[in-house]
């Protein structure tokens, strides 16, 4: 008597008693009373558990079939309509590489990670969306400067690079501050925060203040180099809106130089 296999999609194989089938699938299709055969099941099982891995594809493949390639310790899957191997992913070093994009079934149905799995740096040439977030407060890009400075420093568009420390109270040619922690970083690949800082284009983030301040007080340029202080509203008066580099949204109770946060703009 003969055996009926029925394969997924419907269609069906029929295997003669006394007979072995080599030619239909990459592993051997056993016939009733054929002699051996379970030297051949268990081969087949075990094909089965170790995706016909070796260095060459295997023979007589069907749709949707595994095949791990020794020779680059790679994953394919068979794709029958076009009758070629697709590949899925890559081992190189002990990393896992995908190979080829990734879509979702369901348009705009699912996310990548969650708020409590994250993903830790994610790297990419565009992003299309409709909107994003961040954890910082802050939209920055590099700017070249003429040495190191650390974060909340004041520059000035000068020097001989694209931006310097202020050095004179209340400069009308003061930029912005460097940034701590950019939440959007333009111009990211200029060079690195030692040689082109983040310079702050508008948000809220630690500036370095002179004297005392309170919440809401203007900070413009003092004579400390690439450092604020808080102006008075008298002095506001009788100064020009270019010296206002922002708003301290924080008091300060020392005359000691320290870090305020504060919110700040280039845009003026």
């Amino acid at each position: 008597m003969a055996y009926n296999i029925q394969l997924s999609n419907g269609d069906s194989v029929v295997i003669p008693a006394t007979t072995i089938d080599n030619d239909s699938f990459s592993i051997p299709l056993v016939g009733r009373n054929w002699s051996g055969y379970g030297d051949y099941i268990a081969t087949a099982f075990l094909h089965v558990l170790e995706n016909f891995s070796n260095n060459s594809e295997p023979g007589n493949p069907t749709p949707g079939q595994l095949w791990h390639d020794n020779s680059d310790d790679s994953l394919y899957v068979r794709d029958a309509a076009n009758e070629v191997w697709l590949p899925l992913l890559m081992v190189i070093d002990g990393v896992l590489e995908i190979c080829g994009d990734i879509l979702p079934c369901v348009d705009l149905q699912y996310d990548i990670g969650s708020p409590s799995l994250r993903w830790n740096n994610v790297y990419g040439e565009y992003f299309h969306g409709t909107s994003q977030s961040a954890e910082y407060a802050d939209l920055a890009e590099r700017y070249e400067a003429d040495k190191e400075y650390p974060a909340g420093t004041l520059v000035k568009i000068g020097g001989d690079k694209e931006v310097t420390a202020t050095t004179t109270e209340a400069d009308p040619d003061t930029f912005s501050v460097v940034s701590a922690a950019p939440g959007l970083m333009l111009n990211s690949k200029a060079g690195s925060t030692s040689t082109h800082p983040y310079v702050v284009l508008t948000g809220r983030v630690p500036v370095r203040v002179t004297g005392k301040v309170k919440k809401g007080q203007r900070l413009i340029s003092s004579d400390t180099e690439g450092v604020a202080k808080g102006i008075t509203n008298e002095d506001y008066k009788k100064n020009s809106e270019r010296v206002i580099i922002g708003r301290s949204l924080e008091d300060k109770q020392d005359n000691d130089e320290g870090l305020v946060l504060a919110f700040v703009s280039a845009l003026r």
